[in-house]
């Protein structure tokens, strides 16, 4: 979508800010609940997830967050597993792919645009990657 609107006039879209900076598209400034006008920036970003508590079933929403600074619409990319996998390579499999992505993974985070998750969101994470079994 994101390439598409590098070829259209006046075309108003909403995809991640990673694809904007990518393709030098023009990012819109949003009002967050403090009445402040902020860019999509990393740091921005980054005070918006800051305020995201997260629950036991690790699903949280933070709409408009009220930190001074922060980007009004961030989430976190999310990954739904099954809890129970057919076959125990599957379940390793995935533990393990997720396992690298929570830990060493996180150093691609910044080289690719993102930004690393917080260190309890990663230490909730792979206690969760536990309850996938076989």
């Amino acid at each position: 979508m994101s390439a598409q609107m590098l070829y259209s006039e006046g075309v108003i879209g909403y995809g991640e800010s990673v694809y904007a900076r990518n393709l030098n598209l023009s990012v819109a400034a949003l009002e967050n609940r403090r009445g402040e006008f902020v860019l999509p920036t990393p740091q921005a970003s980054a005070l918006a997830l800051s305020e995201i508590k997260l629950p036991e079933n690790l699903r949280a929403f933070e709409p408009d967050p009220a930190g001074v600074g922060a980007y009004p619409i961030v989430t976190y990319s999310w990954i739904l597993t099954y809890r129970q996998y057919p076959k125990a390579a599957a379940a390793e499999a995935l533990r393990a792919v997720l396992r690298w992505a929570l830990t060493k993974g996180q150093a691609l985070a910044k080289e690719m645009g993102y930004l690393p998750l917080a260190e309890t969101v990663v230490a909730r994470s792979l206690e969760a990657l536990q309850l996938i079994q076989s």
